[in-house]
């Protein structure tokens, strides 16, 4: 089908900056809505709530969207006061910007929960197959192994993470090497074998 693998690259790589972008936990701006991440501590809020955007049968609608953006926005200070009076001032902003605010805020809410299993998807989703950022494969491998925090692994050189990935990896008897060099002494090793056993062969 013409077209169909640029596509799919296209929507792999987008989804795998999607994932590389938690290590950060930037502010981002949704809509016009400066917008901190969702985290486990505002996604159990919500559920709480019963906020449409992570609650099946639950309407997305300006209240819930209103909520969600409260609760994201930098700004945001538990019992706080001007959470009122900002919160109103949410739901003016949201009125004026339409139902593509709500659909907007939707998008960024699924991108999120991409890599969810059934328990956390936030709707009536189908669940993905298990892919990760290799940032987060290498922290769990690391982390796992050695006595290292992931703020520790975050700020670790690469070059020195590859090196403790492929120490992990030389322990497994399927380990394949990946460097050029080891490739091309891998071949040379195969086809050394291979003039060995023809040379026996020969001479037998």
């Amino acid at each position: 089908m013409p077209g169909y693998a640029e596509a799919m690259d296209r929507a792999f790589q987008r989804q795998q900056c999607i994932r590389e972008r938690a290590i950060f936990n930037l502010v981002e701006k949704v809509c016009g809505f400066r917008l901190k991440l969702i985290t486990l501590r505002t996604h159990s809020a919500l559920r709480y709530c019963q906020n449409g955007y992570v609650t099946a049968g639950r309407p997305i609608d300006f209240e819930a969207a209103a909520a969600l953006i409260w609760m994201h926005s930098p700004r945001f200070r538990a019992n706080s006061g001007r959470y009122h009076w900002f919160r109103i001032f949410i739901r003016i902003r949201l009125r004026v910007l339409g139902k593509k605010a709500l659909s907007g805020i939707d998008q960024w809410v699924d991108e999120q929960y991409q890599d969810a299993t059934d328990s956390l998807l936030p709707k009536k989703q189908k669940p993905r197959p298990p892919v990760t950022a290799e940032s987060f494969s290498l922290i769990e491998l690391i982390a796992s192994n050695y006595p290292y925090s992931e703020s520790e692994i975050l700020d670790m050189p690469v070059a020195r993470a590859w090196q403790y990935r492929r120490c992990l990896n030389m322990r497994t008897p399927d380990y394949h090497p990946m460097q050029e060099t080891d490739r091309v002494d891998d071949e040379f090793r195969i086809l050394h074998r291979r003039l060995s056993s023809t040379q026996k062969g020969e001479s037998a």
